[in-house]
């Protein structure tokens, strides 16, 4: 038998494990800061949850994982966070509002795999329910902003209102009823290009005056600036002859949502053709890309959403969201600035120091520094590489001399300092390193 990961998952070790970790540490700290709290959803939920009216939308339900328990019942693996949360709220119409939950874990899909893309991925995704306003977007964004500054990392935040997107391509004169479908072809645009876009567009058996209509709207938007929306779209399209007032309407709301949220000084970028695959959306939308970067996918995304949580439940409850691309993130091999931690490895010189060797181990770990000890009464030699080979930053050496003295020779890996302290003196010296 041959043995091998199943395609579209991986095994995660050494160098990425150990990456993967600090950057959710991270991440978990700084969503505890703004006083988020931590939710835990299970994987598998049942198939008529992840797939009800205002769930993902057609697309990412040709690539949900389904299976049956022993009772025949229909199940599913999730594949994001945001239903899940929704069917959670939905069940506990007593919870205090606003929510504000924080929560890590994999998802699932059957898609097509391709660098920064599996069919097994870990996501961080922050939610506020409970709040109508712009300021749940602020809030998000805010955190965002402050998250990929703090990793050093230099990305660009796109922004689009739905309800805009779809008031455009009711200015286009498509019907109500083909939005949706659109939306899912507009979503491929970065990726395939507009040709390719107009094309399945035309496949779709959508009138071609009206697809040229819709991409010279949105062509001409594509470098106005927010605060310039309305009157530029008055240039483009004749809005006295609109006989839909609800359009005009939806059209000026959505476009003084996005006023707002530029009024914050975020560092955003209005893009007028970011759709968001998924159809629970009902408000404004982002994504944030790597400048300067090979890599394509996004690393975080996320908006506001109302219908798939107030399916469930009496109240006008409504959401907004963000997802961290934990995976994403390391795959794209980005430089993370992650404070990094101390590593110590200590050495029993003979078998019978162990005892003393594993009582200065435990008084370093109740500091909160990584520590390890040789378990396998190597050689000094031999551990000496084993230490260097494993990226520790120091070794103590536990001899009969030390252990009389109660002074133990640590030694510094990098710089091949080497010192006799007190295990008193080592915590200092330890600690400060970590406080510089």
């Amino acid at each position: 038998m041959e043995l091998q990961n199943v395609k579209g998952t991986r095994d995660l070790y050494d160098k990425k494990a150990e990456k993967k970790i600090k950057l959710i540490n991270f991440l978990k700290q700084k969503f505890e800061i703004y006083n988020f709290k931590y939710l835990e959803t299970p994987i598998l939920e049942y198939e008529n949850i992840l797939t009800s009216k205002f769930s993902g939308g057609e697309e990412i339900l040709k690539e949900l994982f389904t299976l049956k328990d022993r009772a025949e019942r229909k199940l599913a693996l999730r594949y994001d966070h945001t239903v899940p949360f929704s069917r959670f709220l939905g069940m506990h119409p007593e919870l205090q509002l606003p929510y504000k939950r924080y929560t890590f874990g994999n998802v699932f899909r059957n898609g097509p795999i391709k660098k920064g893309r599996l069919r097994e991925f870990t996501q961080a995704d922050i939610d506020i329910a409970g709040v109508k306003t712009i300021k749940g977007e602020v809030e998000l964004l805010t955190i965002a902003k402050e998250i990929f500054e703090e990793l050093n990392i230099n990305v660009k935040i796109e922004v689009n209102h739905r309800y805009f997107l779809e008031s455009i391509i009711l200015l286009s004169n498509f019907k109500k009823e083909k939005i949706e479908s659109i939306l899912l072809s507009l979503d491929k645009l970065e990726k395939v290009g507009e040709e390719k876009v107009k094309e399945e567009l035309k496949q779709k058996k959508l009138e071609e005056k009206n697809i040229e209509l819709l991409f010279k709207i949105i062509n001409e938007l594509k470098n106005v600036k927010v605060k310039d929306l309305n009157r530029k779209i008055k240039k483009i399209v004749d809005i006295k002859n609109i006989k839909n007032n609800n359009v005009i309407e939806t059209l000026e709301k959505s476009i003084k949502e996005l006023e707002e949220l530029f009024s914050y000084n975020l560092n955003l970028t209005f893009n007028p053709t970011l759709a968001r695959g998924l159809n629970y959306y009902s408000g404004i939308i982002f994504e944030v890309f790597l400048k300067n970067n090979n890599f394509k996918s996004a690393i975080a995304a996320g908006g506001r959403y109302k219908k798939i949580i107030t399916q469930w439940r009496k109240d006008d409850i409504e959401a907004v969201g963000i997802s961290f691309g934990v995976d994403a993130i390391i795959e794209s091999e980005v430089k993370l600035n992650l404070k990094e931690k101390i590593k110590v490895y200590v050495i029993p010189l003979k078998k019978e120091y162990f005892k003393e060797a594993y009582e200065i181990t435990k008084i370093l770990r109740n500091e909160k520094i990584i520590t390890d000890i040789d378990l396998n009464e190597r050689t000094l030699n031999k551990n000496l590489k084993y230490s260097i080979q494993n990226n520790y930053d120091f070794i103590i050496l536990i001899g009969e001399e030390e252990i009389e003295n109660k002074k133990y020779t640590i030694k510094n890996l990098k710089t091949r300092e080497e010192k006799k302290l007190t295990i008193e003196e080592i915590i200092e010296l330890l600690i400060k390193i970590l406080n510089i």
